[in-house]
């Protein structure tokens, strides 16, 4: 028998309309979809996203990734949702894994990509590019993320503050990725360099709650989700 092949789509940011045709045609064409989510009691946003453009009862099989820097908990989710598919792939059936924003662009699917190769050498795999949170976010606000000679590094925010210091002084436009604990301390370590920059912050681009400020101090220290950006340009 013939393996199933596997698509893996990035479905955007949030906003609905941004979900590209071709993966609106594979989401419409697959019987079988993974949905990853950070808990067993969490609603997963990637599927929300989907279901208001696509409408289908999908075979419906959640897989856990957690919200952990431990390692061996995630190698070991990773390997499980590998099983998962691989067993749906030996029946002959397509399969279709979702993942906020793009899966080449910090998603758990380049780990758990590894572990199904190691499982099955001849993996039939096709991955859809989706627009990414950086992309949609410069086009909201109305700024470019680059231009002429200038460079650019998109980053997560969550990392220590010596390699945020680095970063701010190594390059000319800075996107710091899920930034809703950190833009604050970001902030700080600018003001200590006396660096001039012009700060935009963005949160949940996309949703019905999403806004975007150039003024932090709006936002009086409150801490935002993990669908915050801060964009950076000096």
């Amino acid at each position: 028998m013939d393996k199933g092949k596997l698509y893996a789509i990035g479905v955007g940011p949030g906003d609905p309309e941004l979900l590209t045709l071709k993966a609106k045609r594979i989401l419409e064409a697959v019987d079988y979809l993974f949905i990853p989510v950070s808990r067993e009691d969490k609603r997963s946003i990637a599927f929300s996203i989907i279901t208001k453009v696509v409408k289908k009862d999908w075979k419906i099989i959640e897989v856990l990734v957690p919200m952990t820097n431990d390692l061996v908990i995630l190698q070991e989710s990773w390997d499980e949702t590998a099983k998962k598919i691989s067993e749906v792939l030996d029946q002959g059936r397509d399969c279709a894994y979702i993942t906020l924003g793009d899966p080449g662009t910090y998603s758990s699917f380049s780990y758990i990509h590894k572990s199904l190769v190691a499982l099955m050498p001849n993996l039939k795999v096709e991955i859809i590019p989706g627009i990414t949170s950086y992309q949609a976010i410069s086009a909201w606000v109305n700024k470019p993320l680059v231009e002429g000679q200038e460079n650019l590094t998109i980053v997560p925010a969550v990392q220590n503050r010596e390699k945020i210091s680095t970063q701010l002084d190594n390059f000319d436009n800075i996107v710091f990725l899920k930034a809703g604990k950190k833009y604050r301390e970001i902030d700080e370590i600018l003001k200590q360099k006396g660096i001039s920059a012009r700060l935009t912050l963005a949160s949940r681009f996309g949703f019905e709650d999403g806004f975007y400020t150039e003024d932090l101090n709006e936002l009086n220290g409150k801490e935002l989700d993990y669908l915050t950006s801060l964009l950076v340009k000096k």
